[in-house]
């Protein structure tokens, strides 16, 4: 029997699935435990403000860090948390310190996030606003020369400290991601050509006939996270032209995003004058962010089939790094390492044909290795809950059959978190299984997980919840 799960609580969902074999009418004590998912997974999740599925507290330490992020913070993070760039003068970018700092919250890591935090704000945070420096450069004196900001690193510290706030139950941090997004709302939100954009910086971006946006620095699944606990905002309005926007681009014969796009009050768009009409250097990421944040695959698949072909069309054996948009010219250099990953991530692949490798072990492609992988992990956070999908929903009063084998259960109710099992039996279950949770921002959010034997699925499920559970078969 599989039974799917959403609890409910201030308009907040988190869904699960878990199978039960011979389910009985008997029930005993919730404590005890039996098998993962194909042999009988349980997981109960705390729904006050569960923020990933892939996210627990810090007290659960369900996931170890990884040999890569070890590996990065050993290479390229100072013991300061200053994250340097050695291919680039060893600069520090807003950008490196919040894909850093999303990376610390990933792989459970408060201390290293601490020491990322604190350099951030105390080197790159304006004195007039809560956006970041884009650029710190240790050759020069003052270090910070430029001190507009580059928003994709606004966003990426933003939901970083979001996440860790969540996690970790750090009520500074969530006030501080709040500051931040409020900042990118009201100084970087344009309306553009019917197009809702947000500005690359505060700076030097709107011109006399329209603006230059970057559409790398639309970080999807971070703004979909900032619409759930910012929902007045309206962030998805962002995300819907930004696909707009694209779906445009790609709707010319073999378009690919630019690195730099011009877009006039008139809705017109093209390769920003002042920088090269590549895809490129920052358009990478563009699939990166669509598969991430769960946009059009329709999209992603375009940009990874578009940029693979453009090396068939000459007949080159690599994934190439750029690719010229007006001559089609592409780079005479594979793609990194980390690069690829997203390529394959979009849908990517060549076939029967084996592409020549890249040796880069580049900080960008070791960072974009990283959230490559994350960004795979973390692919169904955004799938649509079961209320979403139309299922029914039953009598607050009314309660699960126990008897009706193979009948999937949709439960709804508030967990509470007293009823929760101790810190060592949590079990962690598969993200693919779960579906999208909802961001609360409170006090007490937090994930949990409980391992129950079969019979006592139906006991368990309602001692965790407070008030009148609602089960509904569907």
């Amino acid at each position: 029997m599989m039974i799917k799960w959403t609890a409910e609580r201030d308009g907040a969902y988190c869904t699960g699935a878990f199978a039960v074999r011979d389910v009985e009418n008997t029930l005993g004590d919730r404590n005890k435990t039996f098998t993962p998912i194909s042999t009988c997974l349980v997981s109960v999740l705390f729904a006050l403000g569960l923020m990933l599925t892939a996210v627990q507290p810090a007290r659960a330490n369900y996931m170890h860090a990884t040999a890569e992020w070890d590996a990065f913070k050993r290479t390229y993070m100072s013991a300061d948390g200053r994250v340097s760039d050695p291919e680039n003068g060893w600069i520090s970018h807003s950008e490196g310190q919040g894909w850093s700092m999303l990376l610390a919250v990933a792989n459970n890591d408060p201390e290293a996030f601490e020491r990322l935090w604190l350099w951030t704000r105390r080197n790159l945070q304006r004195s007039n606003d809560a956006l970041f420096s884009w650029r710190y450069d240790p050759s020069s004196r003052p270090h910070v020369t430029d001190t507009n900001n580059a928003t994709d690193g606004d966003i990426m510290i933003a939901w970083a400290l979001m996440r860790a706030g969540m996690r970790w139950q750090n009520a500074g941090y969530r006030a501080a991601a709040a500051e931040i997004r409020h900042a990118i709302h009201t100084k970087l939100r344009r309306t553009v050509g019917g197009y809702d954009i947000l500005l690359p910086g505060v700076d030097g971006f709107q011109l006399g006939d329209g603006v230059v946006v970057n559409l790398s620095y639309i970080v999807v699944p971070a703004l979909r996270d900032f619409d759930r606990v910012d929902p007045n905002a309206d962030w998805t309005g962002v995300i819907d032209d930004y696909e707009r926007m694209l779906a445009s681009i790609l709707s010319v014969r073999d378009g690919l995003p630019p690195d730099w796009l011009f877009v006039g009050f008139d809705g017109a768009m093209s390769p920003a004058k002042s920088w090269p009409a590549e895809y490129g250097f920052d358009a990478v990421r563009v699939p990166l962010f669509l598969v991430w944040g769960q946009s059009s695959d329709r999209l992603s698949r375009t940009i990874a089939m578009r940029w693979y072909a453009a090396a068939q069309r000459l007949q080159a054996s690599w994934l190439p790094a750029s690719v010229n948009l007006y001559t089609g010219r592409i780079s005479d250099y594979p793609a990194s390492p980390g690069v690829t990953k997203i390529w394959e991530l979009a849908g990517g692949h060549s076939g029967t044909a084996e592409l020549i490798q890249s040796t880069d072990n580049t900080y960008y492609s070791a960072i974009l290795a990283q959230l490559a992988d994350l960004a795979k992990s973390e692919r169904h956070r955004f799938a649509p809950t079961p209320r979403e999908r139309g299922m029914p929903i039953a009598d607050s009063n009314s309660h699960p059959s126990v008897s009706d084998v193979g009948t999937p259960i949709y439960f709804e109710g508030a967990l509470r978190r007293e009823a929760l099992a101790p810190a060592d039996q949590l079990v962690q279950p598969e993200p693919a299984l779960l579906g999208r949770d909802t961001a609360i921002e409170g006090a007490n959010a937090a994930t949990y997980l409980v391992s129950v034997e079969p019979k006592t699925v139906a006991k368990a499920a309602a001692a965790q919840f407070a008030g009148s559970p609602t089960f509904t078969a569907y």
